[in-house]
């Protein structure tokens, strides 16, 4: 489901974002379900949820500032449609959100999510895949590498993805892969932060066996921000490039052990930096209760390119019992450190080491009710502490605690499934 700090999207207080959001969810549905028969239709479901929520600190503000604390009724809903012809093979999925804050009213939005993707085989081993999304949703107040702000800020995002795979009579297999993405935020205040990204790589995956899989392929990724930050055009940030190297593999020997890893690096061209590496480590094993772990290192200097090199590391570990069919428990922790080892010396502009460290702890239930019915509450509670902020632009690292407590209750329609 869309959540209240999903990916940020552009502004819908106009009447042509209504008119889309009714296109989206109405007309072009009903248009794609009347091009296929009804045998054609493997698989629909629709899900509707309603939400009550309490934030203790919206604006995610210093303790000192005392931020607003506020009442949040959301309406959720959301569909999908599962189909096949012949080689080809497409689903469609869609969701709706509806906010209304009981204090801060002027930060009623809605957003919402459309997905699709299509497959078809093609002569010779090869297939076709096409992937699309549209998101609109509120933006984080205190996302930690932008300035804090108190007001709706919204965020339109947009992803296309084409990938050509050929097949060959071994385990081996090419892919071709060309992508999309934008990202435009509704307030003015956001604007140097609008970004655009175009990818295309060449890689080879090897999977001898379906408990293993491995992938290699060269990457080209060009980024555009329309406003760059007024500090950084002397050295033409507003568009670069990086050209990577990205490694993945999956390994799974049984049904209750996974472990997933991935790997990036490459330099970023037009900002003078160093080698950029990137690497994630996922595991998750399921005995009586299922535990979640992933680990990642992170040293970049193209997301916030202020700065010539950044570190982050972050952990998270999740844990679930299934207490009986209608009971399940579910506890989690997460951290998160940023710190930026060095800075970029100007006569007019100087950043110090900084340290940034947030906390998440969260713990719910779920009880299902019935097989259409559940219900679920969750407590939740964030913490942020920065060393040595940034003089002049310490609204970028503020420290905050916020608590929360979620509780909602949803009906899910029996799918209907092709004998």
């Amino acid at each position: 489901m869309l959540g209240r700090t999903l990916y940020p999207s552009s502004a819908p207080n106009c009447a042509s974002s209504h008119q889309k959001t009714w296109f989206f969810f109405w007309i072009l549905p009903l248009f794609w379900v009347g091009i296929l028969r009804a045998e054609d239709i493997n698989r629909w479901h629709i899900k509707a949820q309603q939400t009550l929520t309490y934030d203790s600190n919206v604006f995610r503000l210093p303790q000192q500032a005392q931020g607003p604390s506020d009442h949040i009724q959301s309406t959720q809903t959301e569909w999908g449609i599962d189909g096949s012809t012949g080689r080809q093979t497409m689903n469609l999925s869609a969701q709706w959100q509806q906010n209304r804050y009981e204090k801060l009213k002027s930060l009623n939005y809605e957003g919402w999510l459309l997905g699709g993707k299509f497959h078809t085989s093609l002569p010779h081993r090869t297939a076709l895949q096409l992937d699309a999304s549209v998101a609109e949703t509120m933006a984080p107040f205190n996302p930690g590498n932008a300035p804090v702000i108190t007001e709706r800020n919204l965020a339109h995002t947009e992803q296309w993805q084409g990938i050509l795979e050929i097949g060959t009579p071994t385990a081996l297999k090419g892919e071709l892969i060309g992508r999309h993405e934008s990202l435009k935020y509704s307030s003015a205040r956001y604007a140097p932060y609008n970004l655009i990204q175009n990818l295309t790589a060449f890689g080879i995956s090897y999977q001898p066996k379906a408990a293993l899989f491995t992938r290699m392929a060269l990457s080209q990724r060009r980024y555009e921000r329309p406003q760059a930050y007024p500090y950084l055009n002397e050295l033409g940030a507003e568009r670069y490039e990086r050209n990577t190297l990205d490694l993945e593999g999956r390994w799974q020997p049984h049904d209750r052990f996974q472990w997933q890893w991935q790997a990036t690096a490459g330099p970023i061209r037009n900002l003078k930096s160093r080698l950029n590496w990137q690497a994630t480590g996922h595991m998750h094993w399921s005995f009586l209760a299922q535990a979640q772990q992933s680990r990642q290192g992170l040293a970049e200097s193209a997301i916030n390119s202020a700065f010539n090199t950044r570190q982050s590391q972050q952990m998270e570990v999740q844990a679930q019992w299934n207490a009986s069919a209608h009971w399940q428990w579910t506890l989690s922790g997460s951290w998160l450190s940023r710190r930026i080892q060095e800075s970029m010396n100007r006569s007019d502009f100087s950043i110090p080491s900084i340290r940034d460290q947030t906390r998440l702890y969260q713990a719910g239930f779920i009880w299902k009710i019935t097989r259409s019915v559940q219900s679920n509450c969750q407590i939740q509670r964030t913490q942020r502490q920065v060393q040595n902020p940034i003089p002049g632009i310490a609204t970028y690292n503020y420290p905050f605690n916020s608590r929360g407590i979620f509780c909602g209750i949803g009906v899910t329609l029996p799918s209907n499934s092709a004998p």
